[in-house]
């Protein structure tokens, strides 16, 4: 069983607390690994085309310190965007690939029917024990979201976990986990 196969299968605080403890060169490997797995379910060819290119801009040294909201902004934001723009992805969609470690594939109607599988937009993800709508929908803030997209991080919409200055959130689990809409 691959690393990744094993983190799918924790919740999303526990998946962080396993991620922390890891090398960049593990965490490099996990997210090559996620991106194969997507990759390999996807049967258009330029969507794949766009996974790989995608894919190929990963290196193991941007595991070795927190991203930026500038370097996030100028460099990755456009593959986000273009992904919802173009491939039909939504918010759940880009969470579920990009800030946490489940095992994501594209959906079609034969994928995973008859395994512990959840669909979320063109998505699915390995169904691990977890809240995902408190995470996901009320939890933009760089806890385990992908910046702040106008929400506030208080009240209703507060965060389940403590801040921390901890990488280990949002895009590429790259950023820390402040709860700032920084």
């Amino acid at each position: 069983m691959s690393r990744l196969s094993e983190l799918s299968t924790l919740s999303v605080p526990d998946q962080k607390k396993v991620y922390r403890t890891l090398s960049a060169s593990d965490k490099y490997g996990l997210w090559v690994e996620k991106f194969d797995i997507l990759i390999a379910s996807t049967k258009n060819g330029e969507e794949r085309n766009y996974y790989v290119d995608i894919k190929e801009e990963l290196n193991e040294e941007m595991f070795t310190s927190s991203l930026g909201n500038l370097e996030f902004n100028q460099k990755w934001k456009p593959y986000l965007n273009n992904l919802q723009d173009n491939y039909n992805w939504n918010n759940d969609d880009i969470y579920i690939m990009f800030a946490t470690l489940f095992k994501t594939e594209v959906y079609n109607n034969t994928t995973n029917d008859n395994e512990a599988y959840s669909k979320v937009g063109r998505l699915v993800f390995h169904l691990a024990e977890l809240e995902f709508s408190a995470v996901s929908v009320n939890c933009n803030c760089r806890w385990g979201g992908l910046g702040c997209a106008g929400d506030d991080c208080s009240g209703d919409s507060a965060c389940p976990y403590e801040p921390s200055d901890e990488m280990g959130c949002g895009f590429l689990l790259l950023q820390s986990c402040t709860g700032q809409c920084d």
